[in-house]
């Protein structure tokens, strides 16, 4: 064999040696059991910064009759994902054995490599339940312990994180960035839970907020790095406080959510092309091509569009579809018991139906609980006089692309789209946008 020939042989053993090593350390391998979710095809979400945009990363987890799944990917780098109610971290050369509870990540079990990280991830805090709030549990009558309470439980959750062993520095700087978020969070949703446990108006709530604000700022300012734009509560804190001096990465972020909201709620023919060329001119691929998809994705939710029925169930069990509502137009409330913000825009909600004629518009609110119990539970706790329905139907995410709650959609009396991401009750004006609808129904 020629000197050539022995040189190009080794060029393509190292090369094929090295695709081997470089695929065997980006596999992933997740496998194991998802409790109540037999014979079924579970998303397991992608949750990085692109999230927001769109859902091209998340991975179907075909699960068998006996509730049993095993799935191989591959990433590039550590990523985080949702599956049902759990967020696990995972990182290139894992491999996962689970036993996932859907409904309480608490109580679900990861060995293999990769669990320390997840085993930590199990006692993650909810940010739509107000983080270290639970949902209300955790209100005071006194502020100030309040506080106390809130930064004390912080400390404890750095000191667990601090002690972890075979944890990558980079997942403890983002869980770090998590308590960090999860603290301002708590104070952010105290208006929204305060006043239904203390029975104070919410002005006076959103007063006390504001007299720590210059705190919950430094401490926001502390999470101004690109990395913590992969945890989801971080980027909750971003939308809020975008007068704050983030950098060019975080701003980058703020402006793909702003086009993100264009596309859902703005896209016309005639200025789709604009919004293409806009979306082309950004830095970070992930962002254009969720955007791009996310184009794709609404073109049958543009106004105007016929509606893709949906299956709801009433309270006592009973099945129809959302055509059978048709014929006047219909304002749809997305929600579900354990989301703060949606609970509070409820009482909103009921407040604004009386204000209008049934037969001009009928208000329908849709739970998205996945337990059953906790949505009667609620509603026997909760007058309501709206139309209460519950929808697990998956048509709301793969054709409605309803991935956030709370969501307003507003339908005519033709069952076409109105408006795919209406206005909220508390909005001002929304009052007056929905008689303006109403009276120009009334002329058609």
């Amino acid at each position: 064999m020629k000197f050539k020939e022995i040189l190009c042989f080794c060029v393509a053993i190292i090369f094929f040696v090295g695709c081997k090593q470089q695929e065997k350390s980006s596999k992933v391998r997740i496998y194991g059991t998802i409790e109540e979710q037999m014979g079924r095809v579970v998303e397991m979400s992608f949750n990085g910064a692109a999230s927001d945009f769109g859902t091209s990363r998340n991975i179907m987890l075909q699960v068998d009759t006996t509730g049993h799944f095993d799935t191989v990917f591959y990433l590039d780098k550590p990523e985080y994902f949702d599956i049902e109610r759990n967020t696990i971290y995972l990182t290139p050369g894992d491999e996962l054995k689970c036993r996932i509870c859907s409904s309480k990540p608490s109580e679900s079990v990861f060995l293999g490599r990769g669990c320390e990280a997840n085993m930590y991830m199990r006692k993650r805090l909810f940010p739509k339940g107000g983080s270290f709030l639970e949902a209300g549990r955790n209100v005071f009558a006194d502020f100030s312990k309040m506080k106390d309470y809130i930064l004390t439980e912080a400390a404890k959750r750095r000191k667990e994180l601090e002690i972890l062993d075979n944890i990558s520095s980079d997942f403890k700087k983002l869980e770090a960035g998590r308590i960090t978020a999860d603290i301002i969070n708590s104070f952010d949703f105290y208006p929204s839970y305060a006043p239904i446990r203390l029975k104070e108006k919410r002005e006076i709530c959103v007063a006390r907020v504001d007299s720590i604000r210059s705190f919950l700022d430094s401490l926001a300012l502390t999470l101004n790095e690109e990395c913590f734009l992969d945890v989801a509560v971080v980027r909750q804190i971003l939308k809020r406080h975008k007068e704050l001096n983030w950098s060019p990465a975080i701003q980058e972020w703020l402006f793909a959510g702003k086009l993100c909201g264009k596309i859902t709620n703005d896209i016309h023919v005639d200025t789709l092309k604009e919004l293409v060329e806009t979306i082309d001119l950004m830095k970070r691929k992930d962002y254009k091509e969720e955007l791009h998809a996310a184009i794709v994705k609404v073109k049958g939710m543009l106004p105007g569009s016929p509606v893709v029925d949906v299956f709801l169930k009433k309270t006592d069990g009973q099945e129809l579809k959302l055509s059978d509502l048709k014929g006047k137009l219909l304002y749809l409330d997305f929600w579900a018991t354990w989301c703060g913000p949606c609970c509070y825009e409820g009482s909103y909600f009921e407040e604004l139906a009386e204000k209008f004629d049934p037969q001009e518009i009928t208000f329908v609110s849709i739970s998205m609980d996945g337990e059953w119990d906790d949505w009667l539970k609620y509603l026997k706790g909760h007058s309501k006089k709206t139309s209460q329905y519950n929808s697990l139907d998956p048509v709301l995410k793969e054709k409605w692309n309803i991935r956030g709650i709370p969501r307003f959609v507003l339908i005519d009396k033709d069952f076409r789209i109105l408006n795919p991401d209406a206005p909220r009750p508390s909005d001002k004006g929304t009052e007056e946008y929905l008689k303006t609808l109403v009276q120009q129904n009334a002329g058609n």
